[in-house]
């Protein structure tokens, strides 16, 4: 991660299928902030009879100009959550500790749902 600037950040959601992750959607890139907003969203059916499980990835852009290739970029942190989770608390947010072992500090990230009408 940039120790000398502040964070170009964006957070790219993946849904479960089994053992595999299946990429549903990403924010848009949030340059120079170390408590980003995101107000792009990412929107997600949502079945009560199914469970869904999804990935939340945040990422440090080292290369702004291609943020789907990953493995250009830096991970801050990362989540697993249960859609039923989310949607359960969606008047005050969702909120979880970004994991992950190579950091000392991790962040937090809030995703707030919202329903379609």
């Amino acid at each position: 991660m940039d120790r000398s600037s502040k964070t170009d950040a964006f957070v790219v959601l993946f849904l479960m299928k089994g053992n595999e992750k299946v990429r549903v959607g990403q924010t848009e890139l949030v340059m120079d902030s170390l408590n980003p907003v995101f107000v792009t969203p990412i929107q997600v059916d949502f079945f009560f009879e199914e469970s869904h499980v999804f990935v939340v990835e945040v990422y440090d852009a080292d290369n702004g100009n291609n943020l789907n290739d990953l493995s250009k970029q830096e991970l801050i942190g990362s989540i697993k959550a249960k859609l039923h989770d989310i949607v359960s608390k969606r008047a005050n947010g969702f909120s979880e500790k970004l994991m992950n072992p190579k950091l000392k500090k991790n962040g937090t990230i809030k995703i707030v749902a919202t329903e379609k009408k």
